[in-house]
């Protein structure tokens, strides 16, 4: 529900028998939040193939119903390239190293990784909501973009000889 809620019930206790009400009887009843999950809302992100160290890719995106949680705490679970590293509070999803051959479109179109997302970071008052922070982990999609890459080329020495026809391919 997302808060807290404190309600009197009023009971009417007696004998139905003789039909005689003994007392009216109001009890205190509170409601107290539990906790529950976080959901990641990221699906798909997208990145420049061989973005430098530092590129910012995406922010993971979340909500959580839990007027308490409001702060969560994010980790990177499974990145078989090894290119992203994420801000603990904040879920900032970078670019961890230069080169990083797993960034490269014409080798990996897209790239899966894991993030894991936890609730109750800022939570210092367990009166407040029941229960223990979640963890809630979700694939997401990188998308690897194509950049139209410089053509290389290496000085080389050919050598023919003199006689060769004009006709003939080097």
């Amino acid at each position: 529900c997302g808060q807290d809620s404190a309600y009197w019930v009023e009971l009417t206790y007696g004998d139905t028998t003789l039909k005689t009400t003994y007392a009216d009887l109001k009890v205190p009843v509170k409601l107290i939040d539990l906790n529950e999950p976080p959901t990641i809302l990221t699906d798909t992100i997208g990145i420049a193939e061989n973005s430098p160290k530092g590129t910012v890719v995406d922010m993971i995106k979340w909500e959580d119903i839990d007027r308490f949680d409001t702060v969560m705490s994010f980790k990177i679970v499974k990145d078989p390239t090894g290119c992203f590293d994420i801000g603990l509070s904040t879920g900032i999803l970078t670019v961890n190293k230069d080169n990083c051959a797993g960034l490269d479109y014409e080798k990996n179109e897209t790239v899966t990784i894991s993030v894991a997302v936890t609730d109750m970071v800022n939570v210092t008052d367990h009166n407040l909501i029941a229960g223990s922070p979640i963890t809630v982990s979700k694939l997401i999609k990188v998308n690897v973009h194509d950049v139209n890459e410089p053509a290389s080329i290496t000085d080389t020495i050919i050598s023919e000889p003199e006689s060769t026809s004009v006709s003939t391919e080097i």
